[in-house]
């Protein structure tokens, strides 16, 4: 009987929840670039500053809605605000689409400066920066992203991460840089994670500095100028899970773009009760792949189409997402409630 009602319980639970990737939530600032830089989030947090970047093409190739940077002097700069100033314990989330040629013009140091909060000043604290190793470092083309305490007495925690993948090759990559709720500082490239820090800033990290689009400081010789293009710029008050950055970079639907599907494909029995979760594919569309997420959206693991694909699965909510050979994925709730 307890077993029965547990079983009530989630199967409620899961109807009541919204199975949307809700990419609105948390979003505090949001510069999709479209003609201008002005903030369309709710927080109106628009450029004070545009200083020459061009206008040019994003990632879909519609006109006039992404910037280009000279790489010498070009930047956008954005006031400081509360919400955009995070704390060392607060997670966090910034998400950024750029284009890199295989060269970097600005070449007074190794990196040039994609996105920061700062003043190029060694004392002062900052809570995030994006850059990227131009062809003077060792690891040319590689994304670096990091916080840093200043060096006020007892502090200097550094916690960096860079990447293991190149993005210098004139096409556009998703960048997302967080701290999630455990403590750790992600980045993520094309929404595949490329390493992760433990998060050990103890000291004030947040500061008054204006957010930088495009460069580190206006003044020599200290510019780091980035070239490349830029575009979609989102910074959220919350972590992102992997539901969540999948839809960023295109491959996965929310439940309202795959409306018109939703009878295609169909999980039963759901909830599960055995060791096996069955997909119904009445829509004929090749599956290529299965993957499986907790309610967070944090990925557990792939699971195969065959018995006991189910097995050592807790009791709970989870997410299944469906990949296809020639459609766009979808996603699917799963209630797993065992006897």
């Amino acid at each position: 009987m307890r077993k029965a009602l547990l079983c009530h319980t989630l199967f409620c639970l899961v109807i009541s929840l919204s199975a949307q990737v809700d990419l609105q939530e948390g979003l505090v600032a949001f510069y999709p670039f479209n003609g201008n830089a002005l903030d369309e989030s709710i927080n109106t947090n628009h450029a004070i500053e545009v200083s020459n970047p061009i206008l040019t093409e994003d990632c879909n190739g519609a006109p006039e809605s992404a910037y280009f940077f000279d790489g010498v002097d070009d930047y956008i700069e954005f006031p400081n605000n509360p919400f955009i100033n995070f704390e060392n314990s607060s997670a966090f989330a910034i998400s950024v689409w750029i284009k890199v040629p295989e060269s970097q013009i600005d070449l007074g140091g190794a990196v040039n400066d994609i996105l920061v909060k700062w003043s190029n000043s060694e004392s002062e604290p900052y809570p995030y920066s994006i850059r990227l190793f131009n062809q003077n470092n060792t690891f040319p083309g590689r994304i670096w992203a990091g916080r840093y305490e200043g060096e006020a007495l007892g502090c200097g925690n550094f916690p960096i991460i860079i990447s293991t993948s190149r993005v210098d090759d004139d096409q556009w990559h998703n960048l997302i840089f967080q701290r999630i709720p455990e403590g750790l500082l992600e980045l993520y490239i094309d929404a595949e994670i490329e390493g992760n820090v433990l998060d050990d800033t103890v000291c004030e990290i947040n500061n008054f500095r204006n957010l930088l689009i495009g460069l580190r400081t206006k003044n020599n010789p200290f510019r780091r100028a980035f070239h490349g293009s830029i575009d979609n710029i989102r910074i959220y008050n919350r972590a992102l899970n992997q539901m969540e950055i999948d839809a960023i970079n295109n491959k996965i639907m929310s439940s309202i773009d795959a409306a018109g599907k939703k009878g295609a494909i169909t999980v039963f029995p759901n909830p599960v009760t055995a060791n096996r979760i069955n997909i119904n594919n009445s829509g004929g569309g090749t599956i290529t792949k299965l993957s499986l997420y907790d309610a967070t959206g944090r990925f557990i693991r792939y699971i195969p189409e065959q018995e006991n694909n189910a097995a050592g699965l807790a009791n709970g909510i989870y997410y299944l997402k469906i990949e296809f050979k020639d459609a766009a994925p979808l996603a699917r709730k799963v209630v797993v409630c065992k006897q």
